[in-house]
């Protein structure tokens, strides 16, 4: 939903001629690719790989070369309480 938003407003904002650059913007590229005409807030987090955060694939298939995972058991450092 997040990506066709954001086409939808790419479409409008790209196809309504501006008189004037805002000020704000030193260049038309910068008025056109602004994000924040693009889109609403923040894009969704909770698709993708939760190590890089980039979407289209998994944290197993990460193409970030990351350190390698020691294998420590589930039980390391688990120190069962007194009752």
């Amino acid at each position: 939903m997040y990506i066709m938003k954001a086409f939808i407003k790419g479409r409008s904002l790209f196809g309504t001629p501006i008189d004037k650059l805002p000020a704000v913007y030193s260049t038309h590229l910068d008025y056109f690719f602004d994000s924040r005409k693009l889109t609403d807030g923040q894009r969704p987090n909770d698709r993708g790989c939760y190590r890089c955060g980039k979407i289209g694939h998994r944290v197993k298939e990460c193409p970030k070369d990351w350190p390698p995972r020691q294998n420590v058991p589930a039980t390391a450092g688990f120190r069962p309480q007194r009752v």
